[in-house]
């Protein structure tokens, strides 16, 4: 069936979705289990403090199962959850949650997306919480894809810019002789043609290469290349 909302509906839909699901927790617990349990959505219960799970919807159970060593009826997943998600994802969107809770408001949903590792494979979900009561939030979360073509096209876009950057940045960890000798050994000069280069022994060498390799995340040649390649270092004068 062709998705008929764009992108921004669906992300209003769940918002409104999760606001009426915290009502009803409120109204009729037993009838707000039976309609989460025939949703295909992440639905879980949290704590405000710890963030600690107490309750989730069988999609959650099943879905969290293929990706986590540790089953949730142990109620150690949210340490799981912080082992597979984005650091810098989540540095983004941490104060902002602290925030959201400070202010205290149940009638406000606050979104944010969430890089985790599924199945070995960075994928973007969006999570639309709200506060459910003194102690716990209600989460409905969802992966991009399942937002259909505008979904898959915003998961791509993310995905790929996210990269861009968090390559950037190690590139610019760099010092100016580290980008230097990155350029001249993705060229494939060896160590001693750099030392000779640069009239430095040959351990100098290797030690700019150890830290370039450190810093840019590569262990063998042909990542150096890739890399070095992305800023258009191959074939560079």
């Amino acid at each position: 069936m062709k998705n008929i909302f764009t992108e921004k509906e669906n992300v209003l839909l769940n918002q409104f979705q999760v606001y009426n699901l915290s009502k009803l927790f409120l109204n009729d617990n037993s009838e707000f289990i039976s309609i989460s349990n025939q949703l295909n959505f992440y639905i879980h219960i949290n704590n405000r403090s710890d963030l600690s799970w107490s309750w989730a919807n069988n999609s959650s159970k099943s879905k969290l199962s293929l990706m986590l060593e540790e089953k949730i009826k142990y109620n150690k997943i949210i340490k799981n959850i912080y082992n597979i998600s984005d650091e810098k994802v989540l540095e983004n969107y941490m104060p902002k949650l602290k925030s959201y809770n400070f202010i205290n408001d149940d009638k406000n949903v606050f979104s944010y997306l969430q890089r985790i590792l599924i199945l070995n494979k960075w994928q973007w979900l969006l999570t639309n919480k709200i506060i459910l009561d003194e102690n716990n939030f209600l989460n409905y979360t969802f992966n991009l894809n399942e937002l259909g073509t505008a979904g898959n096209f915003l998961n791509n876009k993310l995905e790929n810019t996210f990269s861009d950057i968090n390559a950037w940045q190690k590139f610019q960890s760099l010092t100016k002789r580290e980008k230097e000798i990155l350029k001249l050994l993705a060229n494939g000069n060896s160590t001693k043609e750099i030392s000779e280069i640069y009239y430095v022994s040959e351990n100098t060498v290797k030690k700019h290469r150890e830290n370039i390799n450190r810093k840019i995340d590569c262990n063998k040649i042909h990542d150096l290349i890739r890399f070095a390649d992305a800023f258009q270092l191959i074939g560079e004068l």
